[in-house]
C-alpha cells in the first residue's frame, strides 16, 4: 500500500506535467526514486501534505520546487 502523501505527490506529479517529457517505459523508475528523493531530502512536504490535507498555495509552492529540483536529479541519471 501507497501513504495518500505519496499517492498526492505522484498523481500530482502526473498532472501538472512534470513526467510529460519521460518515456513510459521509465516511469515505474521515475516513481520509485521519487520516494526516494522525497522521503529522504523532502520528507517536511510529505508529513504536511499528510497533516493539512490540502495542497494551498504555500505547499503548492515548496512541491513545485522539489519536484523540479528533482527532475534534475533524475534527468542526470
Amino acid at each position: 500500500p501507497l501513504t495518500v502523501e505519496k499517492q498526492v505527490l505522484i498523481i500530482y506529479a502526473a498532472t501538472k506535467g512534470y513526467v510529460d517529457k519521460y518515456e513510459v517505459a521509465q516511469l515505474a523508475k521515475y516513481e520509485r526514486e521519487l520516494y526516494t528523493f522525497f522521503d529522504g531530502k523532502k520528507p517536511e512536504l510529505l508529513q504536511q501534505i499528510r497533516e493539512k490535507k490540502v495542497l494551498d498555495d504555500d505547499l503548492t509552492a515548496k512541491v513545485n520546487k522539489a519536484l523540479e529540483e528533482f527532475d534534475q536529479v533524475f534527468a542526470a541519471a
